[in-house]
């Protein structure tokens, strides 16, 4: 495929917007389509796909690497569950580490009885 300019009036494909609104529902695509045609009109670099450069732009903004204070609450929100997930993930592992039955058990549930299990092993009672 053949590099090209961007021209002033590119859009994305509606099969790429759509693939975008799946994967980013709360991504601002209009804006992020506004910056990417700025960027790239200004600075003249030619690309073989241009599709592809804005899903990538798309992506990486979502990602945080341009540092766009846009989607902090949505990475704010993204940490959040990742985090959850992870201590979720640690507890599991922490308890069945212990030989603690995790079938059906809450997360607290389960940081009880870890706790319980580690003071019976330092005897305290």
């Amino acid at each position: 495929m053949a590099k090209s300019l961007m021209k002033d009036e590119w859009q994305p494909s509606e099969r790429t917007v759509e693939l975008l609104r799946e994967k980013f529902p709360r991504a601002d695509l209009e804006y992020y389509l506004d910056e990417m045609r700025d960027h790239f009109l200004a600075n003249g670099k030619l690309m073989a796909s241009w599709d592809a450069t804005y899903r990538n732009w798309v992506r990486r903004a979502m990602s945080g690497m341009f540092g766009n204070p846009k989607l902090l609450p949505y990475h704010t929100e993204k940490m959040q569950e990742k985090r959850g997930d992870v201590i979720e993930l640690a507890t599991i592992h922490a308890a069945r580490s212990r030989g603690i039955d995790t079938q059906g058990r809450s997360e607290a549930a389960l940081n009880h009885l870890i706790w319980e299990h580690d003071q019976a092993r330092r005897g305290v009672k």
